[in-house]
């Protein structure tokens, strides 16, 4: 394997005009890796810059020389070289992380994707389509639900749960406009609050009259983001709804009763512990519950977290870690709790798609890439088709086994 001759920091544009890094690694071989990661932190004056300055002097420097297919050891300088600096430049190092890994790939002609699962059998994840959400003003809610979401759990590989989203989601739009009279999607006056209910029976009658059955072929999936609601032991919706623990939890029961939704991020803030077990010990049986990944870089945090049982399910942002390694480090800790794994985009990305190799190599059970009519977005869900293609018949598509329902 050669060795990395020059790295090349840079900065570029994610697809909400705010700066992004982007990493070239250049093997001895003439082989090239590629990689660019962008940031969900506030950026401060000049801090891409300084990003830049700082994978052109000191990582390069730490590094240059060293055989590319040492991922493990460079990936572990990287992580030192992170220690007191701002987030935004330890995001930069994953971009040079990812950049090696890829170009090791490139050399030893195999996919990313390949090169981090080895020999073993590849799964391709279910997607979640988000719907609509607050961001975009297109829909508010009485219960402060940040994003609805369908699961289609019927189908039977990748492609077809592509067909079955893109139609769901188009009707849903269509029918959504005609009932709120919106001419421009991005006018809507969003300080009309939507009653929850019917924006999820519009979903279903999306479902419908796209040929579906609900529940059975679509799902539906809701992240409530709780911990914006919940202060002094109440969730404080809206300023006519305030509920305690119990309250909060009954009323996640009965809408998982009324409709069939199989997914809830952050129903029960973060803080609430107590409020955690108790719709897990409700609900884990019945649907999935999705908890972030935010105290995966601390080993004893993590191991308290999870034998409190408090989740069965875990979001995971690649931008939240500084290495390659480090993300399928503790991904495979995940895994031994027998969790489910969604690897998300932020809204913010770039046309980069080495999320969807990492998703393959690490045998993550979902993906969520947002919305399917982006061109940043596009580009990885027809990388993921390409790859399930040119996987034929050797590889797994679990669908409606990886839920509990």
């Amino acid at each position: 394997m050669s060795a990395i001759v020059d790295i090349i920091g840079r900065e570029i544009i994610d697809s909400q005009g705010f700066p992004a890094i982007e990493c070239d690694i250049l093997l001895e071989s003439g082989i090239l890796g590629r990689a660019s990661i962008s940031s969900k932190f506030l950026i401060k004056k000049n801090e891409t810059l300084e990003s830049c300055k700082y994978i052109n002097t000191e990582i390069s420097e730490a590094i240059m020389g060293f055989s590319s297919n040492e991922q493990f050891f460079l990936d572990y300088t990287l992580t030192n070289l992170s220690k007191n600096k701002s987030q935004f430049i330890k995001n930069a190092l994953l971009s040079v992380s990812i950049a090696i890994a890829k170009a090791s790939s490139n050399e030893l002609g195999l996919p990313l994707y390949r090169y981090i699962s080895g020999s073993r059998e590849i799964s391709i994840p279910v997607p979640i389509f988000g719907i609509t959400n607050t961001n975009n003003k297109i829909c508010f809610n009485e219960l402060g639900i940040k994003e609805f979401m369908i699961i289609p759990i019927g189908a039977s590989s990748f492609k077809e749960a592509i067909h079955y989203g893109i139609k769901v989601i188009k009707i849903f739009k269509k029918i959504l406009f005609i009932k709120k009279n919106i001419k421009n999607k991005f006018s809507y006056d969003h300080k009309n609050l939507e009653k929850t209910e019917k924006i999820i029976k519009y979903i279903l009658q999306a479902i419908k009259k796209s040929g579906y059955e609900a529940g059975k072929q679509i799902a539906i999936g809701l992240d409530f983001s709780s911990n914006k609601y919940y202060k002094n032991n109440f969730y404080q919706l809206n300023e006519n709804l305030k509920l305690n623990s119990i309250q909060m939890i009954n009323l996640l029961i009965s809408l998982c009763n009324k409709y069939p939704i199989i997914s809830i991020k952050d129903g029960i803030a973060e803080n609430d512990l107590e409020g955690k077990k108790y719709l897990n010990k409700e609900l884990k049986n019945k649907i999935q519950l999705i908890g972030k990944n935010l105290f995966f870089n601390n080993n004893k945090i993590f191991l308290k977290n999870m034998k409190k049982n408090i989740n069965n399910s875990i979001l995971i942002k690649l931008n939240h870690y500084n290495t390659l390694t480090e993300i399928l480090k503790n991904i495979e800790k995940i895994k031994k709790f027998g969790y489910n794994i969604i690897i998300s985009c932020d809204i913010n990305t770039t046309e980069d798609s080495s999320i969807i190799d990492i998703t393959l190599g690490a045998n993550a059970s979902q993906i969520k890439i947002n919305s399917i009519f982006f061109q940043e977005n596009i580009i990885k869900y027809n990388q993921l088709l390409r790859i399930e293609e040119d996987l034929g018949e050797f590889y797994n598509y679990s669908g409606k086994n990886i839920f509990s329902i």
